[in-house]
């Protein structure tokens, strides 16, 4: 599949997720369509439309007839999850001489599955040459989606992405007892599972040779190292073990393991770069370095977040070398046993 067709393909399946969870919210009799929603498509369809749609109930709650509106492209839309005609009709109905001014085509986006005809009250539609062609459903939106230039689809893509969890979580019908199917933990990343090593493979490896003072050492340093990496969410772990695999080796004596600033902006296409950088910085992961002259690139300095006085970073990375072992793999797995056996100790087994 071409990334065009999985970006397409991924925002429509979230759009359908969200349409359904309407329909389920709406068999239930729950028919109300919080500001969330209304927020959700004005993004979209002005990503969409390049258009720069406003929320009109955040001007006055409860605006009649519409939800959101553009004053300078005078186009505006109501949002709803009924497609009967008696909600179109009141929808234009309810619109004011101010907004009938203020608009000149209006549009009603069904969040679901439109009729196949309208009859449409004549007399309310007129001066706004509103047919049924302005009725819009997920079908029609994801016509339009999948007519957007590449740039374009992948911000709608980012956007939907982002918020449909979210979206589904609001969406969600209440039970009989009040409560909600859906909990935190369920969009809460679990602790990895974590083999942890006895480390004498990494004590006795000669790249590592007199930079520990026994074994225990090597043992202790290497699980307060583990524990501080299974705090990190797996994709911002994986991102440090890549920024370890591209370290330059050390000039001399004193100097750290660093990544080229420019050569991670230009390579690295997280969902949030910026925001990875952010928590391995805070969490001591890493560091930032100045460039040392004039229009040379600033560094990402290799930290190691264990016991201070210890040649723990160093050893680890020499291990890395003579062993060609992988950092993004080691941490994506958060299998070490390449650094020895697994601990006889079953407390020293987990995290």
């Amino acid at each position: 599949m071409s990334s065009r067709g999985f970006f397409v393909g991924q925002v429509i399946d979230d759009l359908d997720a969200i349409a359904s969870q309407v329909r389920a919210r709406c068999a239930l009799g729950q028919t109300d369509l919080n500001g969330v929603l209304e927020n959700f498509f004005r993004d979209v369809l002005n990503l969409v439309r390049g258009i720069n749609l406003k929320n009109l109930n955040s001007e006055r709650s409860n605006e009649p007839g519409l939800d959101l509106g553009d004053d300078a492209a005078k186009v505006a839309f109501q949002i709803t999850s009924r497609s009967d005609a008696a909600k179109i009709n009141i929808t234009l109905k309810k619109m004011t001489d101010d907004q009938r001014a203020r608009f000149k085509e209006v549009f009603v986006l069904i969040i679901g599955e439109k009729k196949t005809k309208y009859a449409i009250d004549a007399s309310s539609a007129s001066t706004l040459n509103f047919t049924s062609k302005n009725v819009v459903d997920m079908t029609d939106l994801g016509r339009e989606i999948l007519g957007l230039d590449i740039s374009a689809l992948q911000a709608v893509h980012r956007k939907v992405a982002n918020e449909q969890a979210r979206i589904r979580i609001e969406l969600e019908p209440r039970l009989p007892d009040g409560g909600y199917a859906t909990t935190i933990s369920d969009f809460i990343e679990p602790l990895p599972a974590v083999i942890r090593s006895d480390a004498t493979t990494f004590f006795d490896d000669e790249a590592t040779e007199e930079l520990f003072t026994s074994v225990d050492e090597a043992r202790d340093r290497l699980d307060e190292f583990i524990t501080e990496l299974s705090a990190l969410p797996r994709l911002t772990r994986e991102f440090y073990g890549w920024l370890i695999d591209q370290a330059q080796t050390p000039r001399g004596p004193g100097h750290a393991f660093r990544v080229n600033y420019d050569l991670v902006n230009r390579k690295v296409r997280l969902a949030d770069t910026d925001g990875d950088l952010r928590l391995l910085s805070e969490m001591g992961f890493i560091s930032y370095d100045e460039p040392t002259e004039y229009g040379r690139s600033a560094h990402w300095r290799i930290m190691f977040p264990v016991s201070r006085r210890s040649n723990f970073g160093d050893a680890f990375m020499y291990f890395l070398a003579a062993n060609r072992l992988q950092a993004a793999i080691l941490m994506s797995t958060m299998n070490f046993e390449p650094f020895g056996p697994r601990p006889t100790n079953a407390l020293k087994s987990g995290i």
